[in-house]
């Protein structure tokens, strides 16, 4: 198992790869027979690159979701988070409830925030594991 980054993604790399060489995935609820939609790309917003996801979220067939995820190791396996004690984001939104979702192959964890797009939102996540796989938000 190899030693989570200190930087996960600073998007200086070409869309859709992230510092830890692996790519960012737009993942929606069509993967279980929902209707969801959207597309995820680079952009300026405020000033700042940023990774910019839009869609519409369908409740049709079970649905309900769309998700921008990075897996942290190779071919989705877990890096040694040991080190770490948090992640900080910086978040832009549009007055609805987001999930960031850590997981490693037991557990994810959830966090719930949500953020009106009025501007900038800096964000510290603190949690204790040890092991993680992949981020969702």
């Amino acid at each position: 198992m190899i030693d989570a980054p200190e930087i996960i993604d600073d998007l200086r790399h070409t869309s859709p790869m992230a510092v830890t060489g692996n790519g960012w995935a737009l993942i929606s609820d069509r993967v279980m027979g929902g209707v969801s939609a959207g597309t995820m790309r680079r952009e300026v917003v405020e000033g700042r690159k940023a990774i910019r996801m839009l869609g519409g979220v369908s409740l049709e067939n079970n649905g309900g979701f769309l998700q921008v995820a990075l897996d942290l190791g190779d071919a989705g396996s877990e890096v040694d988070a040991r080190n770490w004690t948090g992640i900080k984001l910086d978040v832009f939104g549009n007055d609805q409830v987001y999930n960031l979702r850590k997981g490693d192959h037991l557990v994810e964890f959830y966090d719930h925030f949500k953020h009106a797009h009025d501007g900038l939102r800096k964000m510290q996540d603190q949690f204790g594991a040890e092991h993680i796989r992949d981020l969702k938000f």
